[in-house]
């Protein structure tokens, strides 16, 4: 936005995966500086392409971070080059088709993306979207804790709980690593989460609303894991971050 630096989106040597975001900054001499990748992340062993930059915020599109399925749209709050977190916009933006390539304008509160998901006029349409207030507040997280990692003896404050959605896959006595044949078929995304309980739960992405989840639960049944649930997730957060109102 300084139009000082551009993100742009390669498969060169290097990366982590297929298309990969990244940047270079304008010097004083005017030359633009050697590219950055973004990082892990960002960056998965997937596709992450179409960048937009809207006060602090990138938002992308990607079929390597848990989605709805095909591209999904993200936002991350980047601050001093330090990605803070990352939020899938969810449903109705993403679907279970391609959506990718998101535009605000500078109100932050409405804006285009395109999808492939069906009812559209052919392959590929441009979609409106406007959200109720923009969709992130300018709030950092300055750090966000899982709710069972603090102690009991901790006062928290109710108002900065932030309740999400993942799909517990298993839990065990003995600890697996994640890269474990078992979990071959995510593709590097499960979680490992150590309850009170002493268990070893395995997770798999967090969705803000548990319909989003339901439709992630079912891809899982008609693939045969047939014991994953729905399981919900209690973070706390110093700063609350996003509003995700969408009205049209």
């Amino acid at each position: 936005q300084d139009e000082n630096t551009l993100y742009f989106v390669s498969d060169m040597p290097g990366g982590f995966g297929g298309m990969d975001i990244y940047k270079s900054e304008k010097q004083n001499n005017g030359i633009w500086s050697r590219p950055e990748n973004l990082g892990s992340s960002i960056n998965t062993e997937g596709d992450e392409a179409f960048p937009f930059l809207n006060e602090g915020f990138l938002f992308f599109a990607s079929d390597g971070h848990p989605g709805l399925g095909g591209l999904d749209i993200f936002a991350a709050k980047i601050t001093d080059n330090e990605v803070i977190y990352i939020e899938n916009l969810g449903s109705p933006v993403n679907s279970n088709y391609d959506d990718f390539a998101i535009y605000l304008d500078s109100s932050g509160i409405a804006g285009f993306f395109t999808s492939n998901r069906p009812g559209g006029k052919g392959s590929d349409d441009i979609y409106s979207v406007k959200f109720e207030s923009k969709y992130f507040d300018k709030s950092d997280i300055i750090e966000q804790r899982f709710v069972e990692d603090i102690p009991d003896s901790v006062n928290l404050d109710k108002n900065n709980l932030v309740i999400t959605y993942t799909i517990q896959l298993g839990a065990f006595k003995r600890k697996i690593p994640v890269t474990h044949n078992f979990f071959r078929d995510f593709k590097g995304k499960v979680e490992l989460k150590t309850g009170r309980d002493s268990l070893n739960h395995y997770i798999y992405g967090r969705y803000k609303n548990k319909t989003d989840a339901e439709q992630q639960l079912t891809v899982f049944h008609e693939q045969g894991f047939y014991d994953a649930f729905i399981r919900e997730l209690i973070w706390y957060n110093e700063e609350k971050l996003y509003k995700s109102n969408i009205i049209e």
